[in-house]
């Protein structure tokens, strides 16, 4: 956890500028919220889902149990992902994404990821 230092200046005491700067991004990273889309080897499925902890998300789905439809399709390799601030924000964005078509939804990936390689390994998996 960062920590803001005190500077005595004159008696008064302030807070370092980049000390404020550095706690504000640690909080922002602690409470962003993800919309991400998985896909199978093949690339034949799709899954769009929300979080707030990726990593620990992904883990999940690698490893969750026999009756889910990540794990029937072997739906494991994130091709895509959206960060927020808001989880409200996420949610809504993952309840527009999963109205729209597949083709919209591959058009948005490709816009990032054309080669719809795992991106996973930006979060250590």
């Amino acid at each position: 956890m960062l920590v803001a230092y005190l500077l005595v200046v004159e008696g008064s005491f302030i807070i370092s500028f980049v000390d404020i700067i550095c706690n504000f991004v640690y909080n922002l990273r602690m409470n962003l919220s993800y919309v991400y889309i998985l896909t199978n080897y093949s690339r034949s499925s799709l899954y769009i889902g929300v979080t707030s902890d990726l990593s620990k998300r992904l883990h999940q789905h690698a490893t969750t149990d026999i009756n889910s439809y990540t794990h029937k399709y072997k739906i494991n390799i994130l091709v895509y992902y959206e960060s927020f601030n808001d989880i409200n924000l996420a949610i809504n964005r993952e309840k527009q994404l999963k109205g729209w078509s597949r083709s919209k939804k591959e058009a948005l990936i490709k816009s990032v990821n054309p080669k719809l390689e795992n991106i996973a390994i930006k979060f250590g998996l």
